[in-house]
């Protein structure tokens, strides 16, 4: 099997999650427009990266169209820290079936927020959100987090992230 790394970045966060997981796998790496140049090829095990942008994973659709479910494996970053189980089932629910949540694993890894790096529009739309979780009267634990997260730019990545992602590639395929 040839393990490929295709990956999504706007602000680096996924990148830098992408190049740890090529150098534990040592898998190649494209970005997600070299591999829609590329195509894909049935003897790869593609991991896919990418970030969220209002639960959506970007490029989930293509890429799917693309990866059968069992040569798939997912990985998304955000800024919620990776303890916030509500909000990653909810992206989860919206962006996989229960089918393809059964064959196709995903992980979240808490990247970070660089407002520098962002588009006017993805900018105001943090900036909604966190004012419609300022105005809950009763937030829960990760409304709370997710407030104090948008509150200025941050890098919370951490190698340690990938480790379940890792041990799953080197336990269910010969890399």
């Amino acid at each position: 099997m040839n393990l490929k790394i295709v990956y999504q970045s706007q602000t680096g966060f996924t990148q830098k999650y992408a190049n740890w997981i090529k150098e534990e796998l040592e898998a190649e790496i494209l970005t997600y427009k070299e591999f829609l140049n590329k195509g894909y090829n049935q003897n790869e095990i593609i991991i896919y990266g990418s970030s969220l942008m209002a639960n959506q994973i970007k490029g989930i659709k293509k890429v799917k169209e693309m990866v059968p479910q069992d040569k798939l494996i997912v990985f998304v970053t955000g800024a919620m820290p990776n303890n916030a189980i509500e909000i990653i089932d909810t992206i989860k629910n919206t962006n996989f079936t229960k089918e393809e949540q059964n064959h196709t694993p995903s992980y979240y890894f808490q990247g970070g927020l660089n407002f520098q790096k962002l588009g006017i529009v993805q900018r105001n739309l943090l900036k909604i959100m966190k004012k419609m979780l300022n105005r809950k009267k009763e937030k829960t634990k990760e409304e709370e987090g997710m407030i104090e997260a948008l509150e200025k730019s941050f890098d919370a990545t951490n190698k340690d992230n990938i480790k379940e992602l890792v041990e799953y590639v080197k336990n269910n395929y010969k890399v």
